[in-house]
């Protein structure tokens, strides 16, 4: 699901600036989308002459797509999206941006990420594009994106991982309302009539489509699809998508008056620390 393979060629690499992720991923699909070469320092000063870039503070959810609509690609915005609006998307040949805890992705500080969860303090920092689900192991979906912060063009991670991450920034997305252009090499086949693959995950688009307000469906109709396919179950993903709210919420404890937490320098591009994550923008 989704044309990871096709979008390594494209992929322009690691952001430039350490705040400018959601620019990035929209130069990314600027580029799909319209076959021309745009600069990223262009469109990081577009962003800041409309008010929708802070350079130090990056890209608020909300501004998200915007830059992409200023160059005439419609977007439709989510919030609270689920698995399955992810891969209806997909399936649809349109591109995803999703917001998401980097330190979930990268594995940064794995204690102050739990601590973080727990406190109720936990959010969107990072912009990616999604550019697949891979079920070739249904006991192990993965989520491949391609991310500005480390650069890779086709990043796995566990279906479980990602959610949770993306669970952090109440499952934000955007999506182009349009499937990619037809000089795309992955787009040779798309029917662009029906506007949408013919199968998703072993079953008709339409059979898919009917799910989408059963999520307690999701998991026996999508096992019976694959099973007739000759694989094994899929992992619950109802349970990974419509679990918008954490046991741990409720908070048990507080930071005491004036205690610092000290989050270890990475590799990667980190421009907000622990404390502005619940309402961050996307760096």
């Amino acid at each position: 699901m989704g044309t990871p393979e096709q979008d390594i060629q494209l992929w322009d690499g690691q952001q430039g600036y350490a705040d400018t992720c959601a620019i990035r991923c929209q130069e990314f699909i600027l580029e799909q989308f319209t076959g021309v070469e745009f600069d990223e320092t262009m469109l990081r000063d577009e962003a800041i002459n409309a008010g929708w870039y802070q350079p130090g503070g990056g890209t608020a959810p909300q501004d998200v797509g915007n830059l992409l609509e200023l160059h005439g690609i419609g977007v439709t915005r989510y919030e609270g999206a689920s698995i399955f609006n992810l891969t209806n998307e997909l399936a649809q040949g349109h591109k995803v941006i999703v917001g998401l805890d980097s330190g979930e992705i990268w594995g940064q500080s794995p204690i102050l990420e739990s601590l973080a969860d727990k406190l109720g303090m936990s959010g969107a920092d990072h912009a990616v594009v999604v550019s697949g689900i891979d079920t070739t192991d249904p006991d192990n979906v993965q989520v491949i994106i391609s991310d500005p912060g480390t650069g890779e063009a086709a990043a796995t991670y566990p279906m479980d991982q990602f959610v949770d991450a993306w669970r952090d920034g109440n499952c934000f997305m955007v999506a182009t309302q349009e499937p990619a252009p037809h000089w795309l090499p992955e787009m040779a086949n798309f029917d662009y009539v029906q506007g949408h693959i013919p199968t998703v995950w072993g079953m008709p688009y339409d059979n898919f489509l009917g799910l989408a307000d059963q999520p307690e469906s999701w998991d026996g109709a999508l096992d019976t699809a694959l099973q007739m396919l000759g694989l094994g179950p899929l992992a619950s993903l109802a349970a990974l998508t419509t679990e918008h709210s954490r046991a741990d919420d409720q908070q048990t404890s507080t930071l005491a008056e004036g205690e610092a937490v000290d989050q270890a320098a990475g590799e990667y591009p980190q421009d907000l620390d622990l404390q502005d994550e619940a309402d961050s923008d996307l760096g």
